[in-house]
């Protein structure tokens, strides 16, 4: 299947237009007002909702596995959890799972599992 150019751009026109709008609504519709206190807390929950539901997906039926559950990735989420939660740092918390991903695939993959 081929996508001419024509609607390429045609999409490329239109997601910038709804990014347009979807920020102006906050930045230019609202910019200058002080918005109420539940509204202010509501948008502080956004990020810490929407991190994991994109990294869930990819921990419970990862597309590499064919969306089979692995408890190597599920123990890497786990550990990568912890050392965030002990650290305080996410950085490490990261660095660390990825150090624990490299090692729990190498090892599996030494022990056959």
């Amino acid at each position: 299947m081929s996508v001419s150019n024509v609607d390429i751009w045609l999409t490329i026109f239109g997601l910038a237009v709804a990014t347009f709008f979807i920020r102006f609504s906050f930045i230019g519709i609202l910019g200058g007002r002080r918005m109420p206190d539940w509204l202010l807390t509501a948008l502080r929950y956004v990020p810490v909702t929407i991190l994991p539901a994109l990294i869930a997906p990819a921990i419970l039926w990862p597309e590499v596995t064919g969306g089979q559950f692995e408890p190597i990735r599920a123990s890497v989420a786990v550990l990568t959890f912890a050392f965030a939660w002990v650290l305080k740092s996410p950085m490490l918390g990261f660095l660390g799972g990825l150090v624990c991903l490299i090692l729990l695939i190498n090892t599996g993959q030494v022990f056959g599992l």
